[in-house]
């Protein structure tokens, strides 16, 4: 208890001796960074504590003087106005602490010669990036991102020799998170304040970071991952001349999360939607490995905290993930129709060899590309039939609430869409999709799939083509009909041979005709009773 009781007094003491260290602000930043240095500068004689406080104390200062209005500051020698930073240099807004997010527009003064001054109070500065404490190296690393505030800092830090020690300190994994966090944070300042003086060493680094970083279970991956991202936006050069696009795509099939997955693919498809680096992303169809290699391996070595079936559920979620955001659009679209749209038409001769995983996997991502309800494996086809025509009927119940729309609500999701001016961008994308798979014959392979797959893949396939087919023939102009005709390939299988499994063949073709004229008849009919009483009601 009595070791418990001092514990306080002593942290309030050390609290009390940090915020006592005032340096000296009158003179701008060169009179707090000549303070500084004096202390850090000394070999012997000043503990670790003493030189974090100063740390602490200099980025203090720096952010008041940041964030003062601008003003004449005397320097030891000269007057010296602070000149705004042009806002066409920053880029993009970055996510930084309060106080670098208001220095957009200000430049510090670093006294008579300002240029020599900056690079030789960075050059001095290093000491810290070689301190033996990683504390030490991480409060200079700190102090260094709020320095940054315009791209002729960014210049004095490169041209004094830093980016060594800052790779370095990326590169060390020996308990040094805090420093390793301090460094990709100013890697992500250069990059936001001066894009266009952004290193290719240091854009290797993080290509390093992200390539073995799952091998070597970095948590530093996703975060560099998000630089790289924002790399590949603002410095698009460096991004494609260091091999980010294989990095990228290594990554997408290495994460099944949706939103880091699409985030990661975003940036692919941003250099899709550019001509000039659209020669470069042309490899987009590797996400179809994990559907079209039935023994996938996405690296040398094997994951020890997976299993082998695990890491594959894992690369084929990923790859689900990644195939939905590209046809979802309209560059990853284009790009898998290049050249003549041969990745789709390996895509959908998945289908045709008899590996159930595989059609399992396939034809749950297209009923989720064309947003259609999926109800549970079921065997018995009346059953299964029946939970599908309540899982269409409720499909956005969530939304059908009293105080948040109601009707109106069922009936925007429900009825059809009949502005003549303004289209449903939504129903015309996903109907060029279909109309594109038509045109590499999904239709026949899925009639495959309903004919020679175990029954519970048999019928989830047959609520899908039905689907299918109503949206073709309610979305498609009627030029487009010779592409959805079904019944040729589902009667050839009805009328097999009579032998055991011939007979199978014929019994689930006939279900499936049996199925799509049932759809034609009730498919309509399936509006709730208030919104069917309001229709019945108002006027034509």
């Amino acid at each position: 208890m009595e070791s418990c009781s001092r514990f306080p007094r002593g942290r309030g003491r050390h609290e009390s001796e940090e915020d006592n260290i005032q340096l000296d602000v009158e003179h701008g930043v060169s009179g707090v960074l000549r303070e500084l240095v004096v202390v850090l500068a000394r070999k012997d004689g000043v503990p670790k504590s003493k030189r974090l406080s100063y740390l602490n104390a200099a980025v203090r200062a720096v952010s008041r003087l940041c964030a003062a209005p601008t003003k004449t500051i005397q320097s030891p020698s000269s007057s010296f106005r602070e000149a705004p930073t042009p806002t066409t240099e920053i880029t993009i807004a970055a996510t930084q602490d309060s106080s670098l997010s208001s220095a957009k527009d200000t430049s510090l003064n670093f006294g008579e010669g300002e240029d020599d001054n900056r690079e030789l109070y960075f050059c001095l500065l290093r000491c810290c990036l070689v301190h033996e404490s990683k504390e030490v190296r991480s409060g200079g690393m700190r102090l260094l991102r709020y320095l940054i505030v315009s791209p002729q800092d960014v210049q004095a830090l490169i041209s004094v020799n830093t980016l060594p020690l800052i790779i370095r300190s990326l590169d060390i994994m020996l308990d040094n998170q805090i420093e390793r966090v301090q460094a990709l944070r100013l890697v992500r300042r250069m990059l936001h304040v001066a894009p266009n003086l952004f290193p290719s060493s240091l854009a290797h680094c993080l290509m390093a970071i992200a390539r073995d970083g799952a091998k070597e279970r970095d948590r530093l991956l996703r975060s560099a991952l998000a630089v790289l991202n924002e790399l590949a936006v603002l410095n698009t050069e460096v991004f494609v001349s260091c091999g980010g696009v294989s990095v990228l795509l290594h990554n997408i099939l290495d994460t099944s999360l949706p939103r880091i997955n699409e985030a990661l693919l975003g940036a692919l498809l941003f250099l899709l939607n550019t001509p000039k680096w659209r020669s470069h992303c042309m490899q987009l169809h590797q996400i179809l490995a994990p559907f079209s290699d039935f023994h996938y391996k996405h690296t040398s070595y094997d994951l020890e905290f997976y299993s082998k079936c695990e890491e594959r559920e894992l690369r084929t979620e990923a790859g689900r993930l990644a195939v939905l955001v590209s046809l979802r659009s309209w560059p990853g679209l284009v790009a898998l129709c290049q050249p003549d749209t041969g990745a789709l038409k390996s895509f959908v001769a998945l289908l045709y060899p008899n590996h159930e995983e595989t059609r399992k996997n396939v034809i749950e991502l297209l009923y989720e590309l064309f947003r259609v309800p999926m109800g549970p494996l079921i065997g018995d086809y009346e059953e299964a039939l029946s939970e599908h025509q309540s899982a269409t009927i409720v499909a956005d119940t969530d939304q059908f609430r009293l105080h948040e729309g109601f009707v109106a609500a069922e009936a925007k999701i429900l009825l059809p869409h009949i502005a003549k001016y303004r289209p449903n961008l939504i129903q015309n994308h996903l109907s060029l999709v279909l109309y594109t798979l038509m045109c590499v014959d999904l239709f026949p392979a899925l009639c495959e799939v309903i004919v020679s797959s175990s029954a519970q893949v048999s019928i989830r396939t047959t609520m899908l083509l039905g689907e299918l087919l109503h949206q073709a023939n309610h979305n498609l102009p009627g030029e487009c009909g010779w592409l959805s005709h079904s019944l040729p390939h589902l009667l050839e299988g009805a009328a097999g041979r009579h032998s055991e499994e011939e007979n199978t063949r014929r019994h689930r073709a006939t279900q499936a005709i049996t199925d799509t004229q049932m759809r034609k008849k009730t498919h309509a009919s399936t509006n709730p009773h208030n919104l069917t009483q309001v229709l019945r009601c108002s006027g034509k």
